[in-house]
Protein backbone atom coordinates (compact mmCIF):
# COMPACT_ATOMS: atom_id res chain seq x y z
CA UNK A 1 0.00 0.00 0.00
CA UNK A 2 1.61 3.76 -1.25
CA UNK A 3 2.11 6.47 1.38
CA UNK A 4 4.03 7.33 4.17
CA UNK A 5 3.00 5.63 7.99
CA UNK A 6 0.53 8.42 10.00
CA UNK A 7 2.07 9.89 13.58
CA UNK A 8 -0.35 7.19 15.12
CA UNK A 9 2.05 4.49 13.44
CA UNK A 10 -1.29 2.67 11.59
CA UNK A 11 -3.06 4.90 9.28
CA UNK A 12 -1.24 5.41 6.07
CA UNK A 13 -1.27 9.37 5.32
CA UNK A 14 -1.83 8.97 1.75
CA UNK A 15 -4.49 6.34 2.00
CA UNK A 16 -6.63 8.44 4.54
CA UNK A 17 -6.25 11.64 2.40
CA UNK A 18 -6.80 11.05 -0.72
CA UNK A 19 -8.77 7.98 -0.21
CA UNK A 20 -7.13 5.51 -2.22
CA UNK A 21 -7.08 2.24 0.21
CA UNK A 22 -7.58 1.11 3.02
CA UNK A 23 -5.35 1.82 6.13
CA UNK A 24 -2.41 -0.91 6.25
CA UNK A 25 -3.09 -1.45 10.27
CA UNK A 26 0.01 -2.24 12.42
CA UNK A 27 1.96 -5.15 12.21
CA UNK A 28 0.41 -7.00 15.25
CA UNK A 29 -2.76 -6.38 13.69
CA UNK A 30 -2.77 -5.76 9.88
CA UNK A 31 -5.91 -4.56 7.48
CA UNK A 32 -7.15 -8.24 6.15
CA UNK A 33 -6.81 -6.53 2.94
CA UNK A 34 -2.75 -6.81 3.27
CA UNK A 35 -1.27 -9.51 0.70
CA UNK A 36 -0.48 -12.91 2.47
CA UNK A 37 1.97 -15.21 1.35
CA UNK A 38 1.91 -18.99 2.92
CA UNK A 39 -0.55 -17.46 5.67
CA UNK A 40 1.75 -14.98 6.69
CA UNK A 41 1.25 -11.35 6.13
CA UNK A 42 3.89 -9.80 3.77
CA UNK A 43 5.60 -7.51 6.05
CA UNK A 44 7.69 -5.77 3.38
CA UNK A 45 11.34 -7.38 2.30
CA UNK A 46 13.60 -5.89 5.27
CA UNK A 47 15.81 -8.64 6.54
CA UNK A 48 15.75 -8.77 10.32
CA UNK A 49 18.93 -6.47 11.15
CA UNK A 50 19.56 -5.76 7.59
CA UNK A 51 19.29 -1.94 7.92
CA UNK A 52 23.17 -1.33 9.13
CA UNK A 53 24.41 1.62 10.34
CA UNK A 54 28.05 0.91 10.16
CA UNK A 55 29.22 -0.19 7.38
CA UNK A 56 28.25 0.26 3.48
CA UNK A 57 28.31 -3.37 2.65
CA UNK A 58 25.65 -5.05 5.01
CA UNK A 59 26.53 -7.48 7.34
CA UNK A 60 23.61 -9.08 6.70
CA UNK A 61 22.91 -10.35 3.16
CA UNK A 62 19.27 -11.08 1.35
CA UNK A 63 18.22 -14.83 1.54
CA UNK A 64 14.91 -13.87 -1.00
CA UNK A 65 13.02 -15.83 1.34
CA UNK A 66 9.89 -14.35 2.77
CA UNK A 67 11.05 -11.12 4.78
CA UNK A 68 14.44 -11.44 3.59
CA UNK A 69 15.01 -9.80 0.06
CA UNK A 70 17.04 -7.12 1.06
CA UNK A 71 19.24 -5.32 3.62
CA UNK A 72 21.32 -1.93 3.15
CA UNK A 73 24.37 -0.45 4.55
CA UNK A 74 24.66 3.01 6.47
CA UNK A 75 22.26 5.84 5.22
CA UNK A 76 23.60 9.51 4.05
CA UNK A 77 21.13 12.08 3.36
CA UNK A 78 22.08 14.68 0.71
CA UNK A 79 20.61 17.91 0.47
CA UNK A 80 19.33 17.95 -3.42
CA UNK A 81 19.45 21.82 -2.76
CA UNK A 82 22.83 22.11 -1.98
CA UNK A 83 23.88 19.54 -4.47
CA UNK A 84 22.36 21.66 -7.25
CA UNK A 85 23.25 25.22 -6.08
CA UNK A 86 19.72 25.99 -4.91
CA UNK A 87 21.08 27.33 -1.85
CA UNK A 88 23.78 29.10 -3.78
CA UNK A 89 21.06 31.32 -5.88
CA UNK A 90 19.96 34.63 -4.84
CA UNK A 91 17.02 35.61 -3.18
CA UNK A 92 14.29 38.70 -2.28
CA UNK A 93 16.42 40.75 0.60
CA UNK A 94 20.18 40.56 -0.59
CA UNK A 95 20.25 36.84 1.13
CA UNK A 96 20.53 33.67 -0.42
CA UNK A 97 17.72 31.10 -1.32
CA UNK A 98 17.20 28.66 1.76
CA UNK A 99 15.62 25.73 -0.26
CA UNK A 100 13.46 24.98 -3.63
CA UNK A 101 10.38 26.69 -2.56
CA UNK A 102 12.24 29.66 -1.40
CA UNK A 103 13.84 29.97 -4.70
CA UNK A 104 10.61 28.92 -6.51
CA UNK A 105 8.94 32.23 -5.30
CA UNK A 106 11.59 34.65 -4.13
CA UNK A 107 14.49 34.01 -6.17
CA UNK A 108 15.40 37.27 -8.28
CA UNK A 109 17.39 35.72 -10.99
CA UNK A 110 15.18 37.41 -14.32
CA UNK A 111 16.55 34.49 -17.01
CA UNK A 112 15.05 31.94 -14.63
CA UNK A 113 11.97 33.21 -13.92
CA UNK A 114 10.71 31.66 -18.03
CA UNK A 115 9.53 28.60 -18.75
CA UNK A 116 8.49 27.04 -22.79
CA UNK A 117 5.07 27.07 -23.06
CA UNK A 118 2.82 24.54 -22.23
CA UNK A 119 1.54 22.76 -25.39
CA UNK A 120 4.95 22.26 -27.30
CA UNK A 121 5.13 25.32 -29.29
CA UNK A 122 8.75 25.52 -28.24
CA UNK A 123 8.06 29.06 -27.60
CA UNK A 124 9.27 31.27 -24.28
CA UNK A 125 6.44 32.83 -22.09
CA UNK A 126 6.93 33.87 -18.67
CA UNK A 127 6.84 31.56 -15.80
CA UNK A 128 3.80 32.38 -14.31
CA UNK A 129 1.25 30.98 -11.66
CA UNK A 130 -2.16 30.00 -13.04
CA UNK A 131 -4.03 30.89 -9.59
CA UNK A 132 -2.42 34.83 -9.02
CA UNK A 133 -0.52 35.64 -12.00
CA UNK A 134 2.98 35.73 -9.85
CA UNK A 135 6.44 35.35 -11.57
CA UNK A 136 7.79 32.34 -10.23
CA UNK A 137 11.67 30.30 -11.11
CA UNK A 138 12.55 27.45 -12.87
CA UNK A 139 15.16 25.13 -11.66
CA UNK A 140 14.78 23.59 -15.22
CA UNK A 141 12.79 22.99 -18.36
CA UNK A 142 13.85 22.10 -21.87
CA UNK A 143 12.99 22.64 -25.44
CA UNK A 144 9.96 20.30 -26.50
CA UNK A 145 12.00 18.89 -29.04
CA UNK A 146 14.52 17.68 -26.63
CA UNK A 147 12.26 16.50 -23.68
CA UNK A 148 12.88 12.75 -25.25
CA UNK A 149 15.51 12.67 -28.03
CA UNK A 150 18.68 14.55 -27.67
CA UNK A 151 19.16 13.70 -31.49
CA UNK A 152 16.55 15.25 -32.46
CA UNK A 153 17.71 17.58 -35.63
CA UNK A 154 15.32 20.46 -34.55
CA UNK A 155 17.06 19.48 -30.63
CA UNK A 156 20.72 20.30 -31.81
CA UNK A 157 19.83 23.12 -33.84
CA UNK A 158 17.96 24.93 -31.21
CA UNK A 159 20.17 27.74 -29.72
CA UNK A 160 18.49 27.93 -26.53
CA UNK A 161 17.19 24.34 -25.74
CA UNK A 162 17.03 24.95 -21.66
CA UNK A 163 16.38 27.15 -19.06
CA UNK A 164 18.36 26.43 -16.22
CA UNK A 165 20.51 26.88 -12.99
CA UNK A 166 24.31 26.64 -13.75
CA UNK A 167 24.32 22.55 -12.33
CA UNK A 168 21.56 21.48 -14.59
CA UNK A 169 22.76 22.71 -18.10
CA UNK A 170 23.85 20.52 -20.59
CA UNK A 171 21.14 17.72 -20.23
CA UNK A 172 22.19 16.70 -23.79
CA UNK A 173 25.92 16.71 -22.98
CA UNK A 174 27.45 13.49 -21.80
CA UNK A 175 30.03 14.69 -20.34
CA UNK A 176 27.93 17.01 -18.08
CA UNK A 177 25.75 14.53 -17.08
CA UNK A 178 28.78 12.37 -16.45
CA UNK A 179 30.24 15.42 -14.11
CA UNK A 180 26.70 15.63 -12.35
CA UNK A 181 27.05 11.67 -11.39
CA UNK A 182 29.80 12.16 -10.08
CA UNK A 183 29.11 15.47 -7.92
CA UNK A 184 26.56 13.06 -6.32
CA UNK A 185 29.06 10.37 -5.72
CA UNK A 186 31.12 12.93 -3.90
CA UNK A 187 28.60 14.48 -1.97
CA UNK A 188 27.36 10.36 -0.75
CA UNK A 189 31.09 10.55 0.23
CA UNK A 190 32.40 8.28 -3.08
CA UNK A 191 36.15 8.10 -2.22
CA UNK A 192 37.46 9.34 -5.87
CA UNK A 193 34.56 10.30 -6.93
CA UNK A 194 36.55 13.65 -8.40
CA UNK A 195 39.75 11.92 -8.66
CA UNK A 196 39.13 8.85 -9.75
CA UNK A 197 35.53 8.71 -11.38
CA UNK A 198 34.55 6.29 -8.80
CA UNK A 199 31.15 6.13 -8.46
CA UNK A 200 30.65 3.66 -6.40
CA UNK A 201 31.58 2.56 -3.04
CA UNK A 202 34.67 0.62 -3.39
CA UNK A 203 33.38 -1.70 -0.61
CA UNK A 204 30.55 -3.17 -3.08
CA UNK A 205 33.38 -3.15 -5.82
CA UNK A 206 34.94 -5.55 -4.07
CA UNK A 207 32.65 -7.77 -3.56
CA UNK A 208 32.58 -8.69 -6.76
CA UNK A 209 29.04 -10.32 -7.11
CA UNK A 210 27.98 -12.01 -9.80
CA UNK A 211 25.33 -10.87 -12.34
CA UNK A 212 24.00 -14.44 -13.31
CA UNK A 213 21.58 -13.51 -15.54
CA UNK A 214 20.53 -14.41 -19.31
CA UNK A 215 20.95 -10.97 -19.86
CA UNK A 216 24.33 -10.53 -18.80
CA UNK A 217 25.36 -13.57 -21.25
CA UNK A 218 27.54 -12.24 -24.61
CA UNK A 219 26.07 -13.65 -27.88
CA UNK A 220 28.25 -16.79 -28.75
CA UNK A 221 28.50 -17.76 -32.84
CA UNK A 222 30.52 -20.50 -33.26
CA UNK A 223 32.65 -20.54 -30.49
CA UNK A 224 33.10 -16.36 -30.20
CA UNK A 225 31.66 -13.99 -28.17
CA UNK A 226 29.98 -10.88 -30.52
CA UNK A 227 31.15 -8.34 -27.66
CA UNK A 228 27.99 -8.56 -25.51
CA UNK A 229 26.16 -8.36 -23.98
CA UNK A 230 28.13 -7.95 -20.63
CA UNK A 231 27.25 -6.59 -17.39
CA UNK A 232 29.10 -4.60 -14.91
CA UNK A 233 28.40 -3.38 -11.35
CA UNK A 234 30.70 -0.60 -12.19
CA UNK A 235 27.78 2.16 -13.57
CA UNK A 236 25.68 1.86 -9.94
CA UNK A 237 26.19 -0.72 -8.36
CA UNK A 238 23.95 -2.85 -9.70
CA UNK A 239 24.02 -5.26 -13.06
CA UNK A 240 24.07 -3.32 -16.13
CA UNK A 241 24.55 -4.25 -19.49
CA UNK A 242 27.22 -2.84 -21.58
CA UNK A 243 29.37 -4.30 -24.88
CA UNK A 244 32.82 -4.11 -26.05
CA UNK A 245 33.75 -2.03 -29.16
CA UNK A 246 35.81 -3.18 -31.80
CA UNK A 247 35.18 -6.80 -31.55
CA UNK A 248 35.21 -8.56 -34.95
CA UNK A 249 31.76 -9.52 -34.53
CA UNK A 250 28.94 -7.26 -32.76
CA UNK A 251 26.06 -8.21 -31.32
CA UNK A 252 23.11 -6.54 -33.19
CA UNK A 253 21.81 -3.38 -31.15
CA UNK A 254 24.96 -3.01 -29.55
CA UNK A 255 24.79 0.55 -29.56
CA UNK A 256 21.93 0.77 -27.28
CA UNK A 257 24.30 0.05 -24.65
CA UNK A 258 27.68 1.81 -23.27
CA UNK A 259 31.22 1.15 -23.58
CA UNK A 260 31.81 -1.84 -20.81
CA UNK A 261 34.67 -0.70 -18.19
CA UNK A 262 38.21 -2.23 -18.93
CA UNK A 263 38.42 -4.68 -16.07
CA UNK A 264 34.82 -6.09 -17.46
CA UNK A 265 36.49 -9.67 -18.45
CA UNK A 266 38.52 -9.63 -15.26
CA UNK A 267 35.68 -10.25 -12.54
CA UNK A 268 33.27 -13.13 -11.52
CA UNK A 269 31.53 -13.50 -14.75
CA UNK A 270 33.85 -13.37 -17.14
CA UNK A 271 37.47 -13.51 -16.13
CA UNK A 272 39.43 -17.17 -16.15
CA UNK A 273 37.55 -18.60 -13.04
CA UNK A 274 34.05 -17.84 -14.39
CA UNK A 275 31.37 -20.48 -13.90
CA UNK A 276 30.04 -20.91 -16.83
CA UNK A 277 32.97 -19.67 -18.88
CA UNK A 278 32.63 -17.68 -21.39
CA UNK A 279 35.14 -17.24 -24.79
CA UNK A 280 35.71 -13.70 -25.04
CA UNK A 281 35.90 -11.63 -27.92
CA UNK A 282 38.04 -11.68 -30.96
CA UNK A 283 39.40 -8.11 -31.85
CA UNK A 284 39.10 -6.82 -35.76
CA UNK A 285 42.50 -4.84 -34.57
CA UNK A 286 45.50 -4.04 -32.40
CA UNK A 287 44.37 -0.77 -32.93
CA UNK A 288 43.97 0.87 -29.67
CA UNK A 289 41.73 3.44 -31.44
CA UNK A 290 39.48 0.48 -31.88
CA UNK A 291 39.02 -0.18 -28.23
CA UNK A 292 38.89 -3.94 -28.20
CA UNK A 293 42.47 -4.56 -27.30
CA UNK A 294 42.60 -2.28 -24.53
CA UNK A 295 40.06 -4.79 -22.19
CA UNK A 296 43.29 -7.40 -23.23
CA UNK A 297 46.12 -4.99 -22.51
CA UNK A 298 47.52 -6.15 -26.34
CA UNK A 299 46.96 -2.91 -28.65
CA UNK A 300 49.81 -2.11 -30.45
CA UNK A 301 51.76 1.12 -29.66
CA UNK A 302 53.08 2.57 -26.13
CA UNK A 303 51.13 4.39 -23.73
CA UNK A 304 53.96 6.44 -22.25
CA UNK A 305 53.10 9.86 -23.15
CA UNK A 306 56.19 11.48 -23.94
CA UNK A 307 56.19 8.21 -27.01
CA UNK A 308 52.57 7.33 -27.68
CA UNK A 309 51.92 7.98 -31.13
CA UNK A 310 50.18 11.32 -32.02
CA UNK A 311 46.76 9.88 -33.46
CA UNK A 312 43.40 8.41 -32.35
CA UNK A 313 45.55 5.45 -31.24
CA UNK A 314 47.98 7.25 -28.80
CA UNK A 315 45.20 9.15 -26.92
CA UNK A 316 43.52 5.54 -26.31
CA UNK A 317 46.54 4.11 -25.06
CA UNK A 318 47.03 7.48 -22.65
CA UNK A 319 43.48 7.62 -21.75
CA UNK A 320 44.03 3.66 -20.51
CA UNK A 321 47.22 4.53 -18.97
CA UNK A 322 44.90 7.48 -16.93
CA UNK A 323 42.91 4.96 -15.61
CA UNK A 324 45.17 2.40 -14.76
CA UNK A 325 47.46 5.02 -12.55
CA UNK A 326 44.38 6.42 -11.23
CA UNK A 327 45.58 9.71 -11.83
CA UNK A 328 45.15 12.67 -15.21
CA UNK A 329 48.93 13.20 -15.25
CA UNK A 330 49.76 11.13 -18.73
CA UNK A 331 46.91 13.06 -20.17
CA UNK A 332 48.70 16.73 -19.31
CA UNK A 333 51.92 15.21 -20.52
CA UNK A 334 50.43 14.03 -23.99
CA UNK A 335 48.37 17.37 -23.64
CA UNK A 336 51.71 19.94 -23.06
CA UNK A 337 53.34 17.81 -25.81
CA UNK A 338 50.75 18.35 -28.57
CA UNK A 339 50.81 21.74 -27.67
CA UNK A 340 54.55 22.25 -27.83
CA UNK A 341 54.07 21.01 -31.72
CA UNK A 342 51.28 23.29 -31.88
CA UNK A 343 53.66 26.08 -31.55
CA UNK A 344 52.71 27.15 -27.86
CA UNK A 345 52.38 25.73 -24.27
CA UNK A 346 49.45 24.06 -22.53
CA UNK A 347 48.02 26.42 -19.36
CA UNK A 348 48.43 24.61 -16.06
CA UNK A 349 45.71 26.49 -14.13
CA UNK A 350 42.83 24.49 -12.39
CA UNK A 351 40.72 24.94 -15.60
CA UNK A 352 43.21 22.63 -17.47
CA UNK A 353 43.41 19.83 -14.98
CA UNK A 354 39.89 19.60 -14.56
CA UNK A 355 39.70 19.31 -19.10
CA UNK A 356 42.41 16.31 -18.59
CA UNK A 357 40.64 14.76 -16.42
CA UNK A 358 37.71 14.57 -18.47
CA UNK A 359 39.70 13.07 -21.32
CA UNK A 360 39.61 9.83 -19.63
CA UNK A 361 37.49 7.64 -17.35
CA UNK A 362 36.41 3.97 -16.46
CA UNK A 363 35.47 2.75 -19.83
CA UNK A 364 37.05 3.77 -23.45
CA UNK A 365 36.98 7.69 -23.91
CA UNK A 366 35.20 8.06 -27.20
CA UNK A 367 33.35 6.29 -30.18
CA UNK A 368 31.59 6.20 -33.48
CA UNK A 369 28.42 6.32 -32.21
CA UNK A 370 27.20 10.60 -31.42
CA UNK A 371 29.46 11.05 -28.08
CA UNK A 372 31.70 13.65 -27.85
CA UNK A 373 34.43 12.05 -27.60
CA UNK A 374 37.41 12.78 -29.52
CA UNK A 375 36.77 10.32 -32.38
CA UNK A 376 39.90 12.00 -34.70
CA UNK A 377 42.91 13.43 -33.84
CA UNK A 378 42.29 16.45 -34.81
CA UNK A 379 39.28 16.77 -32.40
CA UNK A 380 41.48 16.54 -29.68
CA UNK A 381 44.22 19.08 -31.48
CA UNK A 382 41.25 21.23 -31.05
CA UNK A 383 40.34 20.78 -27.76
CA UNK A 384 43.94 21.02 -26.56
CA UNK A 385 44.04 24.39 -28.42
CA UNK A 386 41.73 25.78 -25.92
CA UNK A 387 43.72 25.01 -23.48
CA UNK A 388 46.82 26.62 -24.44
CA UNK A 389 48.52 30.02 -23.42
CA UNK A 390 48.72 33.05 -25.51
CA UNK A 391 51.75 32.85 -27.48
CA UNK A 392 54.28 35.39 -26.14
CA UNK A 393 54.39 38.51 -28.24
CA UNK A 394 57.53 38.80 -30.84
CA UNK A 395 60.58 41.26 -29.35
CA UNK A 396 60.51 44.47 -31.24
CA UNK A 397 63.27 44.26 -34.11
CA UNK A 398 65.57 47.49 -33.42
CA UNK A 399 66.02 50.01 -36.78
CA UNK A 400 68.85 50.69 -38.78
CA UNK A 401 71.81 52.45 -36.62
CA UNK A 402 72.03 55.53 -38.39
CA UNK A 403 75.48 56.55 -39.73
CA UNK A 404 77.41 59.44 -37.65
CA UNK A 405 77.61 62.87 -39.81
CA UNK A 406 79.50 65.51 -39.69
CA UNK A 407 78.04 68.59 -37.74
CA UNK A 408 79.44 71.74 -36.11
CA UNK A 409 81.40 70.83 -32.51
CA UNK A 410 79.40 71.10 -29.25
CA UNK A 411 78.37 73.98 -27.54
CA UNK A 412 79.90 74.88 -24.37
CA UNK A 413 77.83 73.90 -21.57
CA UNK A 414 76.38 75.46 -18.41
CA UNK A 415 79.35 75.26 -15.63
CA UNK A 416 78.87 72.57 -13.04
CA UNK A 417 76.71 73.69 -10.37
CA UNK A 418 78.04 72.95 -6.54
CA UNK A 419 75.75 69.56 -6.40
CA UNK A 420 78.40 67.77 -9.70
CA UNK A 421 77.30 69.17 -12.98
CA UNK A 422 73.90 68.68 -15.27
CA UNK A 423 72.65 65.37 -16.04
CA UNK A 424 70.17 66.90 -18.72
CA UNK A 425 71.87 64.88 -21.60
CA UNK A 426 71.72 61.91 -19.58
CA UNK A 427 67.92 62.09 -18.74
CA UNK A 428 67.13 63.25 -22.53
CA UNK A 429 69.21 60.40 -23.30
CA UNK A 430 67.45 57.96 -20.92
CA UNK A 431 64.07 58.91 -22.53
CA UNK A 432 64.59 58.49 -25.87
CA UNK A 433 65.57 54.71 -25.22
CA UNK A 434 62.43 54.45 -23.04
CA UNK A 435 60.47 55.89 -26.11
CA UNK A 436 61.98 54.04 -29.14
CA UNK A 437 61.47 50.91 -26.66
CA UNK A 438 57.90 51.51 -25.99
CA UNK A 439 57.00 52.38 -29.66
CA UNK A 440 58.51 49.29 -30.73
CA UNK A 441 57.58 46.94 -28.70
CA UNK A 442 53.67 44.97 -28.84
CA UNK A 443 51.93 43.85 -25.62
CA UNK A 444 50.40 40.14 -25.69
CA UNK A 445 46.66 40.05 -25.32
CA UNK A 446 44.96 37.57 -24.22
CA UNK A 447 19.91 11.41 -15.79
CA UNK A 448 19.33 14.45 -13.27
CA UNK A 449 16.09 15.78 -15.33
CA UNK A 450 13.73 17.43 -13.37
CA UNK A 451 10.72 19.34 -14.63
CA UNK A 452 8.85 21.76 -12.61
CA UNK A 453 5.84 23.58 -13.65
CA UNK A 454 4.26 26.07 -11.69
CA UNK A 455 0.25 25.87 -11.64
CA UNK A 456 -0.32 27.69 -8.39
CA UNK A 457 1.87 28.69 -5.19
CA UNK A 458 1.88 25.42 -3.75
CA UNK A 459 3.26 23.37 -6.22
CA UNK A 460 6.24 21.58 -4.96
CA UNK A 461 9.11 19.10 -5.84
CA UNK A 462 7.87 15.90 -6.74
Amino acid sequence: IPGALGTDGQTTSRCVKEGMCDAKGSRDNPNAKCWENGGDVVMGGLCEDGQDVNNSVPEVNPTGESGCTYSYGKPLAVSLDDLTGITQQDCKGGRKCKDWFDFRHNCVDASLQRMYQIGGTGKIVPAKNISDGKLFCVEFDTHPDCQHDCTNPRCQNSEDYEIAIPFWRGRCDPMANQRRVEALAAAAGIEGALKTHQIVDKDIIKLDATCADPQCAPSIIRGVSHGGPYCSRVFSGTCYNCHIRGASQQVPGFQDWPDCPYGVLQGTDYGPAASPGYPHPECKSAKAGDMCCLYFDSCDGSDDPDKASLDVDGLAMVAHHCMKDGTSDPMLKLAARVAKNLGGSLGSNASVVAWAYEQWGSVPMWSDDGEPHHKTFDSFQTSVKSQMTPAPAPAPTPGPTPSPSPGPGPSPGPSPSPGGGSHTGLIVAILAVVLVLLGGGGAAAFYFYRRHRGVNDDYRRG
